[in-house]
């Protein structure tokens, strides 16, 4: 709807044409949300840096080169998560800011692909530990992706019952709440 040319805010929440529904914008992540997966992926980056020197210390090659690739691993890490830490070299923060636009969903493959090389060149707990928090940082990222189903069901249910019975939120609302308790006052 628009009026000389402006366009009107809809403050019923419908949609103005049924036939005509509104595109779904795509979620953005919270700040704290942001920021908490942002430390967990640059304190794991820095894990698992320290746990691929630590596997270095081996006599098999595949450990050693587990090792060296866990390093770079976890180095990919903090440049990925933590630019800041790396914003004075040109190829990193090229990097970081490349990371920075990438969807949660991207991500989540990076980091939940990227560590399963290290865990076929050599089996230890130090590698199985390293890989577990990166791919825990995935994991997180997956979990944003997906982000909160729960009410899609309601949602469906709402506009179906709005759309066919003509109720009105007020109704609605009124209707999914739980009855209040009323304490037994007949009992002595």
């Amino acid at each position: 709807m628009s009026t000389f040319g402006y366009k009107q805010e809809n403050l019923s929440g419908l949609p103005e044409d049924p036939n005509n529904a509104p595109s779904q914008q795509p979620q953005q992540m919270g700040f704290f949300t942001k920021t908490a997966i942002h430390i967990i992926g640059a304190v794991a980056g820095a894990f698992t840096m320290f746990l691929g020197l630590f596997s270095c210390f081996s006599v098999q090659g595949l450990c050693i080169l587990s090792g060296i690739y866990l390093m770079f691993l976890g180095f990919g890490l903090i440049v990925m998560e933590a630019p800041v830490c790396c914003k004075f070299w040109e190829v990193t923060d090229k990097l970081g800011q490349w990371s920075q636009a990438l969807s949660p969903l991207i991500k989540a493959a990076l980091y939940l692909l990227l560590p399963v090389a290290a865990f076929f060149m050599c089996i230890g707990v130090t590698q199985i530990f390293a890989i577990l928090l990166v791919m825990g940082v995935g994991a997180l990222y997956g979990i944003v992706f997906i982000g909160k189903k729960g009410d899609g069901v309601k949602v469906a249910r709402q506009q179906h019952m709005l759309g066919s019975q003509g109720v009105t939120m007020a109704e609605m609302e009124s209707q999914e709440k739980p009855p209040a308790y009323a304490p037994n006052q007949s009992a002595p």
